[in-house]
């Protein structure tokens, strides 16, 4: 049986706000492993033992659709973020809460409490 992790993937290109964001997990208690790049987050999302996640959803003009749809297969939340578009339909990630930018660290934290307890 796999122990509850306490790492958070936060893909982020803009490094003010995944600062931003990092402090945010630290504050729920967890920790967070932040990629800039689509491919870094794909490899994590893939392999790596996570509590759930924080996704920007445009990451240099490419939709982290990919990685939505294996985080999902994984049954690990997440939650995107954007200051574009997000998706929308009837897809699989039409029940994917989405927190569009800016959006408050409060916000942000309740989201993150939602994938599980820090302790």
């Amino acid at each position: 049986m796999q122990t509850q992790s306490n790492v958070v993937l936060v893909l982020e290109d803009e490094p003010l706000i995944a600062i931003s964001i990092e402090a945010v997990v630290e504050e729920a208690g967890l920790t967070a492993h932040t990629c800039r790049t689509l491919a870094d987050a794909l490899s994590l999302g893939r392999a790596a033992n996570l509590r759930g996640a924080i996704l920007d959803y445009w990451i240099g003009g490419i939709a982290a659709t990919e990685l939505a749809e294996i985080l999902t297969a994984r049954r690990i939340p997440f939650v995107l973020t954007t200051g574009g578009d997000p998706p929308t339909g009837e897809g699989p990630l039409a029940s994917i809460p989405v927190l569009r930018k800016p959006y408050s660290d409060t916000d942000l934290l309740m989201h993150i409490r939602s994938f599980g307890s820090g302790e």
